[in-house]
């Protein structure tokens, strides 16, 4: 491909019901106009009523799927979403580390809106350990956030420590490496609180309300969200 329009890279599972994944990912990337790539980890068999099945793909059609992207695309960004599992998620930790697709934003996304289990207990710590440190953004909302920090969020002073990373919430990380520069806690329990979304990064806090919407049908929702943080990423903050 040789033409430079912005190109970005969505890795995530499959949603055959079209509301969330990597699905949803697409429209909102093709909406920003930005071309949009992508590696399927994972394919889902799921509607609005929840996730009736799941299955990883093989690593090796992992590797094949970023390998293709980087003989052809100059991708200007990236983002993750459901990873499954621990091979699936040093899999692709591998693959970003040998190819630059610019800055990386991380969707730790761990359960679904229906209840579904969409990262294994034993991968939360390879994506602490090995994922997170590759990331510009990261996008968890409060129960992921929560899960990978070991605290409780129920104020937005409580997302200020979480904000401080894994080493400063009680985690064995080495000093230094806490979360990456930025850290968004959004969604679920925030709207207890009056709808406040907190932005963190290492030198300051933005504190902002979204819009208040029906939350029965928010499905996909928080997909859209992170999607658009690649939208300044790409070269085309305009866009």
């Amino acid at each position: 491909m040789t033409n430079e329009f912005p190109q970005a890279l969505t890795i995530a599972g499959s949603d055959s019901g079209g509301g969330a994944g990597m699905q949803a990912d697409l429209k909102t990337i093709q909406m920003r106009h930005v071309f949009a790539t992508t590696v399927v980890v994972a394919v889902t068999a799921q509607n609005t009523l929840g996730v009736q099945d799941a299955l990883a793909l093989p690593t090796e059609m992992i590797d094949a799927q970023f390998a293709s992207l980087a003989d052809d695309f100059k991708i200007r960004a990236a983002k993750t979403g459901m990873l499954a599992d621990v091979p699936t998620v040093q899999a692709v930790v591998r693959n970003l580390k040998q190819y630059d697709f610019g800055p990386l934003t991380v969707d730790p996304v761990m359960i679904a809106k229906g209840g579904a289990k969409l990262l294994a207990d034993e991968a939360i710590t390879t994506v602490k350990e090995e994922l997170l440190p590759l990331a510009t953004l990261v996008t968890p909302n409060l129960p992921e956030a929560e899960a990978l920090t070991g605290l409780k969020a129920e104020r937005p002073a409580d997302m200020v420590k979480i904000g401080q990373g894994p080493a400063k919430a009680g985690s064995q990380k080495r000093p230094g490496q806490g979360w990456p520069p930025r850290l968004r806690p959004s969604g679920q329990r925030l709207r207890l609180d009056g709808g406040w979304h907190q932005l963190l990064d290492d030198l300051a806090t933005d504190r902002h309300r979204s819009n208040s919407r029906d939350r029965r049908h928010d499905f996909g929702l928080h997909h859209g969200r992170t999607s658009q943080g690649r939208r300044v990423r790409t070269g085309d903050p305009d866009r």
